[in-house]
């Protein structure tokens, strides 16, 4: 990266460790990245080299440094746990710990005999660059803090300087746990061990630089400022770096106060998340030139005191759920009036609901009151998306906007829930403590009187973000507000999917009727949408450019990891051809699961996948549109959209068949419902998708109507604990619950290695292909019992794009396939846990029915190793020669199991066929299965019959559980 001769005069390069006692967690935010340590080294070099090209020499610049001892308290034990780790450590007097309890109980005493200790800290001035220097591993907050506050334009921070007095989390990290928090010598300081070495070292370089420090203070965006202009009571930006306060940006100064359980400082509803430079390459709506930050509640609150009278109010926020809406009673509640701890908590809430009530929706309600009343939002809230909440409160009257939507999203008259003036705010928690919320919020802001709608809708747009996706409420039908501006589009067709006598659909805008397949069941009179259960609707629109539009309601009602597509909702091309098309989607386990993805067809095999992830058993409305080899869908009235991008047309010219609900050739079909499909001969103009989206977002009807649910399912799943009491094993034996999804799915061979973990071959692609065209999609995951109480708790996958694996076997530092029509051998080359090479040991083996393909891989006492051949008779795949990639020689062994060396490449024909499985007893006795054949025992081995070829030998098998085949 630099010239030889330049790096050679003297060039001495340092390398030195930040703050960043918590940096190995990834930015699950963004896409996941495998950089491996070669990349990672060579980009680091590169930026490195770009810096030092960069350097202006100076012959002078001002050199000082400072320097102070900090004495610090380690947090030792109480007299209790004090007692319990003595007790512990005389129970292994004379051997190392071997548990996690005997670390910490040894560390328990160690804390106990030395319980100050002292830290050095340092800073350094060369010219206009501060250092400074600190003996821990901090958290990277912890640098924020001071690179914020420094008097120097530039500030560099080196963590594990002059010793090593282990992690040290702010204080408001300690109260959420974790194993930096655990006390011991590599974590045991104080709780307020950080603030105070932040202070010493602002000190220090303020000493150094000969002058102060700069002082925290936000900046406003244009979305506060226009907050600001609303002259609210408090405003809460929520910027804060440091607990326990959160400051009031308006003049009244009506600061309030986190509780323990938040973590500060994250990124906030500007949407910019992940690695962000120092200087921001644009400013943002909410802080300008700063980066917006958010506060994650998980347990704490925010109390803003009882400052707040009991006339009319409003208030405003940003917020964002992580938890699904089916974990537990209510989600998470977002904001509370009332008194603190009081029980029944009377006073008014509002809520995310969860498995009680309206899940995933939006709940007002006035707990603790005689007449108990709430009131239910009408969309379902898209989990982890940034969503703007305006609450007004006037009289009796509550209303609720979602978004900027002029249109309420929940509205009704409440009793007052005991409202007083001597009542609290709480926000990410219940005045009761209950249910908190488990998410980020962002921007509050508290007004004593009511907002009008105009500025809800004006405080959103200065936000100048994409309108967040929500999961609507579905058609309404004919009687629908804004169906006469749908109409008034003129499109091709109209399907309303209303009540119709016989399998035809009618259009009400032209004579285009649609056919509804078995498998669908049209709308009866007290319903306005179909049920597809595997069938689907047939159009055919003669005439149709490769330019055209599509606008639909849809419910999906399977979850996303039910197959390798979830469903297809749209289909353009031949009868029964998967290889042409336009095939919009949803996302499964195979790749982008919950997203919408549009497919051309397994000849190009291309795709697009959108952004936002669809709720199941929730109504969604999208408008795709495809101009040329330009595609874009919209998704429930954003103004942005969802999936874009550039996608070849597969399907020819004169393609006039349409589906809806599934695929054209059949594949991934709908479960679930479709509604007012509209058809479009041209590419639809913003300005006419935002009157279709304006007509969505008045269509709020409720659900499908409950007296036609969806059918039950004959054989649901159970739960893997239920699944036990379905084995029966003999007296004596017992089967204990080892791993369950999600931690594995599709398992079909397992081998176990040195250090205990598991590793699992799954089968994802069987028995289509992950695409339903034969594409690979098998993986290898490697599970592991951290915490030793017989559990599995950890997976990681290891491998992925196997063609059917059937086999594994953990070798030497790697492990062995079967993945037909190859062998293969996967090995982590770089540390990083996943497997980056590959190496084909043998090739050759026969790809016809997934379930006899070659298997087994079982390591013999004679050393070698053993396969099955996966087949059901001895003359399936006979003419099977197999290539040996290390010896480089063929083998023919026909239908027989063979066994092969990993390292010469050797490979020997066995007795067999076996058609799963070949497995050895400890005396080296081998034993083999068909399918209908339960067990046998290979008396005779090939190796040895063989010696005499002249020799008719009997059936070298002997059946071991019946004498024949049953």
């Amino acid at each position: 990266f630099l010239d030889p001769g330049k790096a050679a005069r003297g060039f001495l390069p340092i390398i030195s460790q930040g703050t960043s006692g918590d940096l190995m967690w990834m930015d699950y935010s963004a896409p996941a990245r495998d950089i491996g340590y070669d990349a990672y080294a060579r980009e680091l070099a590169v930026r490195a080299a770009e810096v030092v090209r960069g350097i202006q020499f100076k012959d002078w610049v001002p050199l000082r440094m400072a320097e102070r001892t900090l004495e610090l308290n380690y947090r030792v034990p109480d007299a209790s746990r004090l007692v319990w780790a003595r007790q512990l450590a005389r129970s292994f007097e004379g051997r190392l710990p071997a548990t996690l309890p005997e670390v910490y109980a040894l560390e328990a005493i160690h804390l106990h005999d030395r319980p100050r200790t002292q830290l050095k800290l340092q800073a350094l001035r060369i010219g206009d660059v501060g250092i400074t220097a600190l003996p821990n591993e901090v958290y990277a907050i912890t640098g924020l803090k001071l690179k914020a506050q420094s008097p120097f334009p530039l500030t560099m921070n080196i963590e594990l300087a002059n010793g090593a007095e282990g992690y040290i989390p702010p204080p408001e990290q300690h109260h959420l746990g974790g194993y930096t928090t655990w006390p011991a010598r590599t974590a045991g300081l104080e709780i307020q061990a950080e603030p105070r070495i932040v202070e010493t070292l602002l000190s220090l370089l303020e000493e150094v630089a000969a002058r102060p420090r700069v002082a925290l203070a936000d900046t406003h965006g244009v979305y506060a400022q226009t907050v600001l202009s609303s002259k609210p009571a408090a405003y809460w930006r929520l910027n804060e770096i440091n607990v326990p306060i959160a400051l009031d940006a308006t003049p009244n100064q009506r600061h309030a106060r986190f509780e323990d359980g938040i973590a500060l400082y994250l990124p906030g509803a500007s949407g910019r998340v992940g690695f962000r430079p120092a200087q921001l390459d644009k400013t943002n709506s909410f802080s300008g030139t700063q980066i917006n930050r958010a506060v994650h509640f998980a347990g704490g609150r925010l109390r803003a005191g009882s400052t707040v009278g009991a006339g009319p109010y409003t208030v405003e926020f940003w917020f964002w759920n992580g938890l699904p809406s089916s974990l537990r009673a209510v989600t998470g509640h977002l904001f509370s009036r009332g008194k603190d701890g009081v029980f029944g908590a009377p006073g008014e809430h509002l809520s995310i609901g969860g498995t009680r009530t309206a899940p995933g929706r939006l709940v007002f309600s006035n707990g603790g009151s005689d007449v108990s009343q709430s009131l239910v939002g009408r969309s379902e809230i898209a989990l982890r998306t940034w969503n703007h909440l305006v609450l007004v409160r006037d009289g009796r009257r509550a209303t609720a906007y979602l978004n900027g939507d002029p249109i309420p999203e929940l509205a009704g008259d409440l009793e007052p829930g005991r409202v007083t003036g001597e009542d609290e705010l709480f926000f990410g928690g219940r005045s009761d403590g209950a249910a908190g919320l488990e998410g980020k919020l962002d921007e509050i802001a508290w007004y004593d009187r009511a907002l009008a709608p105009g500025e809800v809708t004006a405080h959103f747009e200065a936000a100048r973000v994409p309108r967040p996706v929500t999961a609507a409420t579905g058609p309404r039908g004919p009687a629908g507000l804004g169906m006469q501006d749908l109409r008034a589009l003129e499109p091709l067709a109209f399907w309303l999917v209303s009540p119709a006598e016989g399998r035809t659909v009618p259009s009400v805008s032209q004579r285009m009727t649609a056919i509804a397949e078995d498998g669908v069941d049209l709308p009866s009179a007290d319903s306005v949408s179909a049920q597809f259960k595997g069938g689907r609707l047939r159009a055919k629109a003669t005439g149709l450019s490769m330019t055209y539009s599509v606008a639909f309601w849809f419910m999906n009602e399977l979850p996303h990891s039910a197959r390798a597509v979830t469903a297809y909702l749209f289909s353009r091309g031949e009868e029964g051809n998967e290889l042409v098309g336009d095939h919009l989607g949803i996302g499964g386990t195979h790749s982008d699961a919950g997203r919408l993805i549009w497919f051309n067809g397994n000849r190009r095999n291309e795709l697009l996948a959108g952004k936002a992830m669809l709720t199941p058993k929730a109504w969604h409305h999208v408008i795709m549109v495809r101009e040329g080899r330009k595609v874009r869908v919209y998704l429930d009235g954003g103004d942005k959209p969802d999936l874009e991008g550039e996608l070849e047309p597969t399907f020819e010219a004169s393609s006039a068949m349409l589906f809806l609900g599934g695929r054209s050739d059949g594949f991934s079909n709908l479960t679930g419902r479709m509604s007012e499909i509209a058809l479009f001969d041209r590419a639809l103009r913003p300005e006419e998708i935002r009157t279709i989206s304006r007509s969505r977002s008045t269509n709020s009807a409720a659900l499908p109507n409950p007296a036609h649910p969806s059918p039950a399912v004959s054989s649901a799943p159970i739960s893997p604990e239920a699944s036990l009491s379905k084995i029966h094993v003999p007296k004596g034996f017992k089967v204990e619950l080892a791993a369950a999804e999600p931690l594995v799915t599709s398992p079909v061979a397992i081998d176990w290695d040195a250090q205990g973990r598991l590793w699992v071959v799954e089968m994802l692609d069987y028995p289509l292909g992950v695409d339903g065209a034969g594409k690979a999609g098998g993986r290898v995951r490697v599970l592991e019992d951290s915490d030793r109480d017989g559990r599995y708790d950890r997976s990681v996958l290891f491998a992925e794009g196997l063609s059917f694996p059937t086999g594994i076997l953990v070798w030497r530092d790697g492990v062995i396939i079967t993945a037909a029509p190859e062998i293969v051998f996967l090995k982590d080359g770089d540390g990083d846990g996943k497997a980056d090479v590959r190496k084909v040991l043998f090739s050759g083996f026969f790809e016809g029915n997934q379930q006899l393909r070659v298997n087994g891989l079982r390591w013999g006492i004679d050393n070698w190793v053993y396969c099955a051949s996966g087949a059901h008779h001895g003359g399936y795949a006979t003419t099977t020669r197999i290539r040996s990639h290390i010896d480089g020689r063929e083998y023919s062994i026909g239908s027989r199991d063979f066994r092969f060396q990993p390292d010469t490449g050797e490979l020997e024909a066995q007795s067999g066929p076996s058609q799963f499985g070949r497995n050895p007893d400890d005396w080296g006795h081998w034993f083999g299965v068909q399918n209908s054949w339960p067990l046998w025992h290979y008396v005779l081995q090939d190796h040895y019959l063989k010696r005499n070829p002249h020799s008719a030998a009997p059936d070298p098998r002997q059946q071991i559980i019946t004498p024949g085949n049953p």
